[in-house]
């Protein structure tokens, strides 16, 4: 949408005809029919994809004459259908389930068993620890998949945002234990980070939905 200054409503001129084939190249509509400046030229344009929508998405455009300036003022209804996507699933571990005890007295009794008292091979050790703790932790909260709770109605969602949102919550947590002023900070600049990648990614969801 914006004053584009080419005199669409003139079919002989020749700026207006070349814009014209610009737009039919490029697979875009131009909407508005009416005059938009006070000399009674079309100036004045709102323009959307062609391709890929099956739906008119601007309706009910309206020119007004606010008195206020010599372009009118130009109206109109967006028709966004909500875009429908599949459910979208994590793997996890439900770790809300286990005890710190728990989690402690099965990991002593697998090391117990399965750890060499003595080990010259470092990467033989370390791999023979991660089987153990992978044993553990496949029995005390094997890995499921979750699903995420709304995806179907947040089309802009990203992985990203939701990594984003799981470390202001880490952060959340910490500074619920310590009650650091730097923590504080940390916690109030994830927040920004997080309300501003989710702003960002609903205006891009939403252009690219009427352009």
């Amino acid at each position: 949408m914006g004053d584009f200054n080419f005199h669409l409503d003139v079919p002989n001129d020749p700026n207006g005809r070349l814009f014209n084939e610009l737009l039919s190249a490029l697979d875009l509509q131009q909407h508005v029919s009416k005059p938009t400046h006070r000399a009674g030229h079309l100036l004045d344009l709102i323009i959307t994809k062609t391709t890929n929508i099956s739906y008119p998405i601007i309706d009910s455009i309206n020119v007004h004459d606010v008195h206020v300036s010599d372009h009118s003022l130009i109206s109109c209804t967006l028709c966004i259908k909500p875009k429908r996507s599949d459910p979208r699933t994590i793997t996890a571990r439900p770790m809300k389930k286990v005890t710190p005890p728990e989690l402690a007295s099965k990991l002593k009794q697998v090391l117990d068993d399965k750890m060499p008292k003595e080990c010259d091979d470092l990467d033989r050790f370390i791999i023979t620890l991660n089987k153990c703790v992978t044993q553990v932790m496949d029995e005390l909260a094997p890995k499921r998949n979750i699903r995420l709770k709304g995806e179907t109605l947040k089309p802009w969602y990203s992985d990203a945002i939701h990594d984003a949102r799981r470390k202001r919550r880490s952060i959340e947590r910490l500074l619920r234990k310590s009650g650091l002023e730097v923590h504080r900070q940390m916690l109030k600049a994830q927040r920004k980070v997080v309300v501003n990648m989710i702003d960002q990614a609903k205006s891009d969801y939403i252009r690219d939905s009427i352009t």
